[in-house]
């Protein structure tokens, strides 16, 4: 009696994940293309009826993104921080987490694209710092501020007041998670980036 071993199928959007990721490594032309029709499909987000197919672009644009070259990479975080301001939970807390992905990445963002890139994240502050959101809103704005202080050190020190700011406003919020992440930031970035 032959036993053979069951394969466990891969789930769709793992399986175009992982392959978009290698691609992304060996062919950079390919990249660029998949990313303008991830973009695209982004461009035409406008509420919650799309939100699944929103959420399998973000996580390929999140793969791709590391690989891209310089203008490819503004485009695809200026179409994710448009996705953010819409404000859908999911939706946005996605994009948010594939910035805190890119930010821990090495990539060809520049000083000034990193500060625009805070800029942007900080006015679109959730209202409610109560809100569980606000837990990947400020790690990202964290990862943020934590590599521009690598890129540009005497900007990212200027810039720091900002998130020692939210921090502190965040420290009094009424969740535990918000709290514990704000103070976390707080270590981080102090840790990481002061003498």
């Amino acid at each position: 009696k032959q036993w053979y071993q069951r394969r466990v199928p891969l789930r769709p959007g793992h399986a175009a994940q992982r392959s978009l990721a290698q691609l992304s490594k060996d062919v950079p032309t390919a990249c660029a293309i998949v990313l303008r029709s991830c973009v695209g499909k982004l461009d035409c987000y406008t509420g919650s009826k799309e939100a699944q197919v929103t959420l399998h672009t973000i996580s390929f644009i999140r793969y791709i993104l590391p690989h891209s070259t310089e203008a490819d990479l503004r485009t695809g975080i200026e179409s994710i921080l448009r996705v953010v301001t819409l404000r859908h939970t999911k939706v946005t807390s996605a994009a948010l987490q594939a910035l805190c992905s890119v930010f821990k990445q090495e990539t060809l963002i520049t000083g000034e694209m990193q500060g625009q890139i805070l800029m942007s994240l900080y006015s679109n502050k959730p209202a409610n710092l109560d809100h569980p959101i606000t837990t990947v809103w400020l790690e990202a704005l964290s990862s943020g501020y934590t590599r521009l202080a690598k890129v540009e050190p005497k900007l990212g020190i200027i810039m720091a007041h900002s998130l020692f700011s939210i921090c502190t406003e965040s420290v009094l919020s009424k969740n535990s998670d918000i709290v514990q992440i704000s103070l976390v930031s707080l270590e981080e970035f102090c840790v990481t980036n002061l003498p």
